[in-house]
């Protein structure tokens, strides 16, 4: 019996339809086939990365455990060595470090030996650390915030930061200079050397106390009324005139044309001008200037010359900017804009200022002078004047025609 056209139609699509959805059902159930057997390849991935990561943790505990003996007799070897050093002769160690024959983990001991130190018991140090003026702690205590701020263990919570604290109020405890800021910079860089609190105060002390450094001297108050110290600082500035005026002049007459035409007095590191171009330089023996790896070069060559080495680095300064300020004319205020003189790429910034820590990322941008490995910057510096003898004879001069323990004037 034939159906209507009507319901012949009907049946069509309805089994049309039935057909579609059979279709879809079976193609979502294949989808779901292939994805569980993705999921199932994807969990059995996991597994077996989990079992490798679990048998190479497995491997590193047995071989840390393995290497502890090794570690162990490292440490001893080193300790060794370190204990060998300790018994030189002071000649000798000035020796190794003039050669650069020095690594991070000797440097502390062979600067004791250099220095003629004599490290104390921690608990001795402690005691004198325990010294508190609260005037003095407080800006202490700031200060430590603003040592090597970008140097790895300078920084908040750092490691080197209770150290340095440490010998700082102990060398303030019988000092009756006490703290000037400044004295943060050198004290850092001995901790940077030290292997222990003690090392770290006894390489300080002799900084700042011993005969040959002196280094107390650039941080001493007023002598005399009208004055605000820094006799130290004063004398160098004075001396790095001379040598200029000597091995540069052409620059040290420029320079000083263009100080008279602003009604300054003559000699652009001397008297009250040291206290703008270069005070930075000798208060913190370059340590606030360059970055750490260089800055410590530099104190190697200081314990071995003494602040004969800082007058090497300052005239090796001059002479890597003498061709920019000639070409500058006579008048131009860059010429006696302290930025101008610090070693960055960056003419512009100073590198005191928090602008310039914010804008200089990690280590500042040096000249390509600066960039260079630090031996051949220090064997590049040990070619240039003045020698031990010169430096002697100058001295002498100053105290004669400079102005010897007046320090800089008021009136600045």
């Amino acid at each position: 019996m034939d159906l209507p056209p009507l319901s012949r139609a009907v049946g069509i699509a309805g089994a049309t339809i039935a057909a579609i959805v059979a279709a879809r059902l079976y193609h979502q159930y294949l989808r779901r086939q292939k994805f569980m057997r993705i999921v199932k390849r994807l969990s059995e991935r996991v597994l077996r990365m989990r079992k490798t990561v679990s048998e190479l943790q497995s491997r590193l505990e047995a071989m840390s455990a393995a290497s502890a003996p090794h570690r162990k007799a490292a440490a001893a070897r080193l300790e060794s060595v370190r204990l060998i050093l300790s018994k030189i002769s002071p000649k000798q160690a000035r020796l190794m470090l003039r050669r650069g024959i020095v690594v991070a983990v000797v440097r502390g001991v062979l600067w004791e030996r250099a220095v003629y130190g004599k490290s104390i018991s921690e608990e001795a140090l402690a005691k004198l650390a325990a010294w508190g003026d609260e005037n003095y702690l407080r800006t202490i205590k700031a200060d430590l915030a603003r040592t090597f701020p970008r140097a790895d263990g300078f920084q908040a919570g750092g490691r080197y930061l209770p150290r340095l604290e440490k010998v700082l109020r102990a060398y303030a405890g019988f000092d009756k200079i006490r703290y000037v800021q400044g004295m943060n910079s050198v004290a850092g860089m001995a901790c940077l050397a030290a292997q222990t609190d003690s090392q770290a105060y006894a390489i300080y002390k002799e900084f700042m106390l011993g005969s040959f450094y002196g280094h107390r001297h650039m941080f001493e108050r007023p002598r005399t009324k009208g004055t605000i110290g820094f006799p130290l600082a004063c004398k160098l500035g004075w001396i790095l005139d001379r040598l200029m005026e000597k091995y540069h002049p052409e620059l040290a007459l420029h320079l000083n044309k263009t100080l008279d035409s602003f009604h300054c007095s003559a000699g652009i590191f001397s008297g009250v001008n040291v206290a703008y171009m270069s005070l930075k330089w000798f208060m913190t023996l370059f340590a606030s200037v360059f970055p750490g790896h260089l800055a410590l070069r530099i104190y190697d060559s200081f314990v071995t010359d003494g602040h004969v080495a800082v007058l090497r680095i300052a005239m090796l300064t001059i002479e890597e900017r003498k061709a920019d300020f000639l070409a500058l004319p006579v008048g131009d205020l860059k010429i006696i804009q302290p930025r101008q003189w610090h070693n960055l790429d960056d003419d512009e910034v100073d590198p005191s200022s928090t602008a310039a820590e914010s804008k200089i990322a990690g280590e500042p941008r040096l000249r390509p002078l600066w960039r260079q490995d630090p031996d051949e910057i220090l064997a590049m510096a040990a070619e240039l004047p003045p020698s031990c003898e010169e430096y002697s004879r100058l001295n002498q001069m100053y105290e004669i025609q400079g102005q010897p323990g007046n320090g800089l004037p008021w009136s600045m």
